[in-house]
């Protein structure tokens, strides 16, 4: 939001490529997850024509800034939603699959450490008492 704020309607790539520099964004496959639910939430539009080049612009024009981008663009913006909609939503399907095994694998670390950091307490308890073992010999 804040790349399309600072410099205005663009494309995928170039607002991917812009946006990396405040956060990394590995490739599109990323990106497409984030610009559906920021679609979904009509914080983001597509500006027609759809295909390769198609920009993306905010939603939080003023009442007449967004009709003049209508007027400039065409009125035809639901096409071009839906078809980005159609080709995020396997890749939001994906990332579901990928953050949900992402938790399981932090609870299973989380139970590793926890186990660790058992382990070290009985470790430092158990050369304690050799320590004091040693002192009465």
């Amino acid at each position: 939001m804040a790349e399309l704020f600072l410099r205005g309607e663009q494309t995928v790539g170039d607002l991917r490529g812009r946006a990396s520099r405040m956060e990394k964004i590995p490739d599109m496959a990323a990106l497409k997850p984030v610009l559906l639910s920021l679609t979904q939430k009509k914080l983001v539009f597509p500006l027609p024509p759809p295909g390769r080049r198609q920009k993306l612009t905010h939603n939080l024009y003023l009442p007449e800034q967004l009709a003049k981008l209508r007027r400039e663009y065409g009125e035809s913006g639901s096409p071009a939603m839906s078809e980005i909609s159609v080709e995020v939503s396997a890749s939001a399907e994906e990332m579901d699959a990928v953050v949900a095994a992402s938790r399981q694998q932090a609870t299973a670390i989380s139970q590793e450490a926890a186990d660790w950091n058992q382990l070290q307490d009985r470790l430092a308890a158990l050369e304690d008492r050799v320590a004091r073992l040693e002192q009465k010999l």
